[in-house]
């Protein structure tokens, strides 16, 4: 199975052969910032491909003029610039983008045994309880 590797992260994981990037981050845990319904139309899922843009489907027309209307005709001159949620994975490859976080929505669990994220929380230990104010009672001004 293909390997993703995501650039500053440094995040690995694996991705069934023409699933998107972005599916296959979904999946294995992580959140890929993007602005509209993962359809490619806002763009706001571009990355660059440091490493494998062979292993990527090709460029589609959609996602060709998506990036031409709201990137400029100079998007797509350069073939390492792909949108995550378009882009099919076909082998190995490693991508850069900023923003990509791990999240506990995907396929994965945590590890047995351990609490999830909002259990392990604490509160600082500074903190108050939240109070409410005082209720003036009464007629004076």
């Amino acid at each position: 199975m293909p390997r993703v590797r995501v650039e500053p992260l440094d995040a690995e994981f694996e991705a069934p052969l023409n699933e998107t990037v972005m599916e296959a981050a979904n999946a294995a845990g992580y959140w890929w910032p993007v602005g509209c319904n993962r359809n490619g139309e806002c763009t706001n899922c571009a990355m660059e491909v440091v490493s494998g843009v062979g292993r990527l489907s090709q460029m589609g027309r959609f996602e060709r003029s998506n990036l031409v209307r709201q990137r400029g005709q100079a998007s797509v001159q350069d073939p390492r610039l792909r949108l995550a949620c378009q882009a099919r994975v076909e082998g190995d490859i490693v991508v850069y983008k900023v923003g990509v976080r791990r999240w506990w929505g995907g396929r994965q669990r945590h590890r047995a045994g351990s609490a999830p994220p909002a259990a392990r929380r604490r509160r600082h230990r500074h903190a108050r309880p939240h109070r409410r104010p005082a209720r003036s009672t009464g007629g004076g001004r």
